[in-house]
């Protein structure tokens, strides 16, 4: 698990390079590497934390008398079998078990087809000498982060944007329409960033750049398929799922370090930890977050259900709001993109790092299995009844907007509007460089030929997963020097559940309905009767008393003409009716407000 930087281009000096190096620390405190090839300008370095092949995984890596040299993060959890296939055509490796060895091989043998193959976490970038090419690729869901920029006839490209932006060659300028999604997502969406003149790689995709000509190319290597396997019934499903869950969590407690579990109390991180504290012929720890203050939200009781079941080595971490508002600025540092989703986790993570290297998460069940019923409102009339619409419009604009983009309004209600957001939110300029509405954006996303409910799947995986859940994993378990494991986005499991045709996969009211029949011999009774529990912080007590000298501030003229994004009546307009309780647009203020400070907190460490 590491952070990996590198560009192309003529090097002045190598102060770049280790600067950008440093900034990733966290990322890999056990070592770090660089290369450099004077002839064709490419530098590469990275940052290690070493979890697999300790002594001999060191990188960059470099075969065939250095005419391939790879830069690895992640990890590939078939590589123990690829390995051994390398091996049975006569392939000679060097290391004991390393995965980044098994990667440079697989690809001199194969090229970028080795992408087919691969199981795993990754971003990695390859330089072939021979051919003057650099690839850089991104996972599957894009569980790990890359970050690039094309300015200047140079590719750069890093796993963290802060890395890239101490370049001198890169232009700082923030990208309008990413500040006017993040007010409707809480995220910036791939495969934008904040910056205009720096790109996410999106998930499962690769570029090749040509180093003759400096021409690049951005591709994408697999796209998720819903076959509809034949199953005679419900349980059948729930045994092929029950399988290969096993498989799958066996696969990613690789690892030559030891291992613990994120336990929230819910089905996805219960079953992940159960499956782990059955195949580990040793205790394992896992830890869970509890709320001072907030009982309705605090899952400890059923998690330690689990632990006792399974006797595993439990810590309780116990935080109060006050102590998320103390770290904030630490998050929003890491995040580097401004991000209103969930905070937490942050915590676990922090505990957790104490005493492992590796932790093992439930991200990404929810998506496969329904989403809390996100294709509800295309499927059930009553969803379309005045009371639902009512609500619709309060979320999600205009009757307008609903006719033109009836698949982006229902997919997410949006926290500001496009009729909020031009109605004396946003300044008059900013407005004007804005060309489509966020409902367009999601719209503009579906793909018209499957059914909604793999349609809504499709977009889940590619979207929201990558740019809100995994983002904010990487980012706030990097800061803390863990890595974080999501099997249940292992390609193998993810292929083997949407073979299952979408009315057996999903259910209305019960959307976890086959999740949980295929792991109910393995969890606690009370655990599969629990209700979903989400940790709500208190919003509005904190920005109506902690924080109300800081949206004041925030909402200054002389601070909103300075930013040239907001109007500069917002104080007027959007503040104070807050402050003073005449509206009740919480959600919206706070968003606002996480936004500003993230502007302060990461223009101050430019």
């Amino acid at each position: 698990m590491c952070g990996i930087v590198g560009y192309t281009g003529p090097a002045t000096s190598d102060i770049f390079l280790k600067q950008m190096n440093s900034l990733q620390y966290h990322r890999g405190p056990d070592d770090e590497g660089y290369f450099r090839c004077e002839k064709n300008n490419v530098h590469l370095a990275m940052r290690r934390l070493s979890i697999i092949d300790l002594e001999n995984g060191k990188q960059p890596m470099q075969i065939n008398n250095g005419d391939l040299v790879i830069i690895f993060n992640g990890e590939i959890f078939n590589a123990p079998s690829l390995r051994v296939e390398l091996e049975n055509e006569g392939i000679i490796f060097e290391t004991k078990n390393s995965d980044t060895e098994v990667l440079i091989r697989l690809y001199a043998k194969e090229g970028i087809k080795m992408l087919e193959k691969l199981n795993g976490m990754f971003a990695f970038s390859i330089y072939d000498k021979k051919r003057n090419q650099i690839y850089c690729v991104r996972d599957h869901f894009g569980i790990k982060p890359l970050y690039y920029s094309v300015e200047n006839s140079r590719l750069s490209f890093a796993s963290e944007l802060k890395s890239l932006s101490i370049l001198p060659w890169i232009t700082k300028a923030f990208d309008y329409h990413s500040i006017y999604h993040f007010f409707s997502f809480q995220y910036v969406p791939s495969p934008d960033t904040i910056y205009s003149k720096v790109k996410k790689l999106a998930p499962a995709h690769y570029i090749r750049w040509n180093l003759k000509d400096n021409s690049y190319d951005v591709n994408k290597y697999w796209t998720p398929e819903f076959n509809n396997r034949k199953f005679s019934n419900l349980n059948e499903a729930s045994d092929y799922i029950n399988d290969e869950l096993k498989k799958a969590v066996s696969r990613w407690t690789l690892s030559d370090v030891p291992i613990a579990c994120s336990l929230s109390g819910g089905i996805d991180s219960s079953s992940i930890s159960a499956i782990v504290a059955m195949q580990q012929n040793k205790k394992i720890k896992t830890f869970t977050l509890g709320f001072s203050d907030s009982s309705e939200i605090d899952e400890r009781d059923t998690a330690l259900k689990l632990s006792e079941m399974y006797q595993t080595d439990h810590s309780e971490i116990v935080i109060s709001p006050k102590d998320l508002l103390r770290d904030l600025d630490k998050m929003l540092v890491s995040l580097g993109e401004p991000y209103a989703g969930g905070l937490p986790s942050w915590f676990v993570f922090k505990e957790m790092s104490k005493v492992v290297k590796v932790g093992m998460t439930g991200t990404g069940a929810d998506e496969l299995f329904g989403n809390y019923g996100k294709w509800y409102p295309y499927e059930k009339p009553y969803y379309k009844s005045k009371s639902f619409l009512k609500y619709l419009f309060k979320n999600s604009g205009s009757l307008k907007e609903l006719k033109n983009n009836e698949r982006g309004c229902y997919y997410h209600p949006l926290y500001f509007t496009d009729r909020r957001k031009k109605n004396k939110f946003f300044s008059f300029e900013f407005l004007e460089s804005i060309q489509n509405s966020s409902e367009k954006f999601i719209e503009f996303k579906f793909d018209n030929n499957l059914n909604v409910r793999d349609a809504i799947t499709k977009l889940d995986l590619n979207f929201q997963l990558s740019d809100e859940f995994l983002y904010m994993t990487d980012s706030f378990s990097m800061a803390h020097s863990i890595e974080m494991r999501t099997p249940f986005l292992d390609i193998e499991l993810v292929k083997s559940i949407l073979s299952i045709p979408s009315k057996l996969r999903t259910y209305f009211n019960d959307p976890k309905k086959l999740l949980k029949l295929s792991v109910k011999e393995i969890l606690p009774e009370e655990l599969l009767q629990s209700p979903k529990r989400g940790f709500i912080l208190p919003m509005d007590k904190w920005l109506k008393n902690d924080l109300r000298e800081e949206l004041i501030r925030f909402s200054e003229t002389s601070y909103l003409k300075n930013q040239k994004i907001f109007d500069i009546n917002l104080q007027k307009n959007f503040i104070k009716p807050f402050l003073d309780n005449r509206t009740s647009n919480t959600d919206q203020v706070w968003t606002w407000w996480l936004f500003q400070r993230w502007y302060q907190v990461n223009e101050s460490h430019h």
